[in-house]
């Protein structure tokens, strides 16, 4: 099997780009945002790698000064298959206001971070448990219930645009991509793309489906077969409108930011001090 440059998730934003948008939606402290990007993760069949990275996020940023908030993000390892509520919770809990992060560890590629002297002393005792059914505001049952039509779907739930800033930061399979032809491949090929998220594969399977790695495209054993599942799922993402791309592709070129540009974004404790030289003489000596 082919390794793509990028995949694509339920609602066809690519996945790396999801998962960057959602580490910097805690880091803003946007739950509504957070919610909607482990969404699209959770509803794609992604449960456990959704589960696994809001762990790595909360022991890569958040631990030093949070150490008592372990059990919940254990626990929603453990049970991420019960329901979204899981995972909102662990995104409840993080986004929190008191529950502070550093990019401290992160910087200096640390794998171990330790908690901070004081931690058990500063941090705070509060724990939040999301609503089971407020948490669903993002499922796809939710999110599709007024039959739009087919080619209007991804207008009414493309809620958010992915955050397209750091492909360099997180190590992004296309950030060598040229922008152009990354448009191209994901409007074009949307479906083999697709085809590698377990939620797409599933359907493919469904109507006898096969991934044709070559020609990078999904080939249907007959007319009958290509029909239905276009019916179903033929979103025509080579016929959307700019304002559809700029929330799920990239139209222009790729962003150079680095990980210092994220530190000085986010991390808390950072000053950055411009230091003026002074002019002593026309003459150097």
């Amino acid at each position: 099997m082919n390794h793509p440059e990028f995949t694509l998730t339920r609602y066809l934003y690519i996945r790396e780009d999801v998962f960057g948008s959602l580490v910097i939606s805690i880091f803003e402290k946007n739950y509504d945002k957070s919610l909607f990007w482990a969404s699209e993760l959770y509803y794609s069949d992604l449960r456990q790698e959704l589960a696994d990275y809001i762990h790595s996020i909360y022991r890569n940023f958040f631990y030093t000064n949070n150490p008592r908030l372990s059990k919940i993000m254990d626990v929603g390892v453990e049970r991420c298959n019960v329901g979204i509520h899981i995972i909102a919770t662990m995104l409840l809990n993080l986004t929190a206001s008191p529950r502070k992060f550093t990019l401290n560890d992160f910087m200096i590629r640390n794998p171990t971070p330790e908690v901070l002297p004081d931690a058990f002393e500063k941090e705070t005792k509060l724990w939040i448990f999301a609503n089971e059914e407020t948490s669903q505001k993002y499922s796809t049952d939710y999110m599709e219930k007024d039959n739009t039509p087919l080619r209007k779907v991804l207008h009414s739930v493309c809620k958010y645009e992915s955050d397209k800033k750091w492909p360099d930061v997180f190590g992004c399979g296309y950030k060598d991509m040229n922008h152009i032809e990354l448009f191209k491949q994901h409007t074009e090929n949307w479906l083999y793309y697709a085809s590698y998220t377990p939620l797409w594969k599933t359907r493919i399977d469904e109507f006898n489906g096969i991934v044709n790695y070559d020609k990078r495209d999904v080939i249907f054993d007959d007319d009958d077969d290509f029909e239905e599942f276009h019916e179903l799922y033929g979103y025509d993402l080579d016929e959307q409108s700019r304002e559809l791309y700029q929330k799920i592709t990239h139209t222009s070129q790729l962003s150079k930011n680095n990980s210092n540009d994220l530190y000085k974004r986010y991390e808390a404790n950072v000053k950055i001090h411009k230091i003026k030289l002074k002019r002593i003489n026309k003459v150097s000596s």
